[in-house]
């Protein structure tokens, strides 16, 4: 019985220990494709689009000390939308581009020394900026730059395996969902238009793949 408590000591020292060499902040840089889908009203009608991009990501995490197992995040993105509407191809749009960043408190668990839990929750922010031209008659050609920015929350979670050096690899999915959408519409005959869609809901989900590296602290220890 006298033994019981040595051993919890030697256990519980072991865990601060590795918590202390734990690093408390990384980089890391990689591959995303997300899929989304959404609703709202327009001109009275219930619309239904899709949409998709593949792009690349990067995502950053400070932990306020290697102790701590919360702390912040930050996930953005730099995409090409693929798919619009009901599967259309973007072929007919000159310019498209999609760029937008998640920002929350963060949380870890550790699995190992070697592979780690990561999630948060935080605000996100999208924007979309299509640039496409459509012949009008009477008047010819006429260009239009739509820009569209959604609102809401998400989650991002996913692993991480410490390897060499401090360096990592890391897989994951951030799953969002935009209660808001806001478009202004310009054209070239100087003509503007701007409004929130009604009753917009837009759920996303867009896994990624990811390296990059650690550092504030060791990675041999639980990262």
């Amino acid at each position: 019985m006298k033994k019981a408590p040595v051993l919890f000591a030697m256990l519980a020292a072991a865990g601060v220990s590795a918590h202390s060499l734990a690093p408390s902040h990384g980089l890391g840089f990689g591959l995303e494709f997300g899929k989304s889908f959404a609703g709202y009203l327009r001109e009275g009608s219930a619309v239904y689009p899709r949409s998709g991009s593949l792009g690349l990501s990067a995502g950053s995490f400070h932990f306020f000390s290697r102790e701590r197992t919360a702390g912040i995040f930050v996930h953005s993105l730099l995409a090409v939308p693929v798919i619009d509407g009901a599967g259309n191809n973007f072929a007919g749009h000159d310019f498209r581009f999609q760029g937008g960043s998640v920002v929350g408190p963060a949380f870890r668990r550790f699995f190992s020394e070697s592979l780690t839990l990561y999630y948060g929750v935080g605000l996100s922010l999208m924007s979309t900026v299509l640039r496409y031209s459509e012949h009008v008659p009477r008047l010819g050609r006429v260009d239009y730059v739509e820009t569209r920015v959604d609102m809401g929350i998400a989650g991002d979670a996913g692993v991480r395996r410490a390897m060499a050096g401090n360096f990592f690899l890391g897989a994951g999915s951030v799953f969002a969902l935009d209660l808001l959408r806001f478009t202004a519409v310009e054209t070239s005959l100087g003509q503007s238009s701007s409004g929130r869609e009604q009753l917009f809901r837009m759920l996303s989900i867009r896994p990624y793949i990811r390296a990059g590296f650690y550092f504030g602290g060791s990675s041999s220890a639980a990262q």
